[in-house]
């Protein structure tokens, strides 16, 4: 018999109490996570800005990435969600059609057999 384990962390109820869900993402597949995509983004953004601003205080560079990331507008978000579902659904629609046991099974008859070879022709 199978048992169905949920497993509810204190983080899970409060945000249950608060109308949210916790969604956890496979680990080592940052790709199927927008906030990687946003992360990148802002890098970016802030990679080709940095050497203009002549960065000279802290308060330059906070500034900076400040700007950065509020250049990441919700229609941005939008369209890296829908990435990453895309991606999701493409990788699980390969999941589906890759055959479960490709390699057909060997067979090996230990009886003897009336075999035009025997061992003698394969002496090098």
């Amino acid at each position: 018999m199978a048992f169905l384990c949920i497993l509810f962390y204190r983080l899970d109820r409060l945000a249950l109490q608060y109308g949210h869900r916790v969604l956890r993402l496979p680990p080592y597949h940052c790709q199927f996570n927008p906030i990687e995509n946003v992360w990148s983004d802002c890098k970016r953004y802030y990679d080709a800005n940095i050497t203009s601003a002549g960065v000279t205080n802290e308060a330059t560079v906070l500034n900076l990435w400040k700007q950065s990331l509020q250049q990441v507008t919700p229609e941005k978000w939008r369209n890296y969600v829908k990435h990453a579902e895309k991606l999701i659904n493409e990788y699980w629609e390969t999941a589906k059609s890759i055959d479960i046991n490709p390699i057909a099974p060997v067979i090996i008859d230990l009886k003897e057999s009336d075999s035009d070879y025997s061992d003698d022709d394969f002496v090098g």
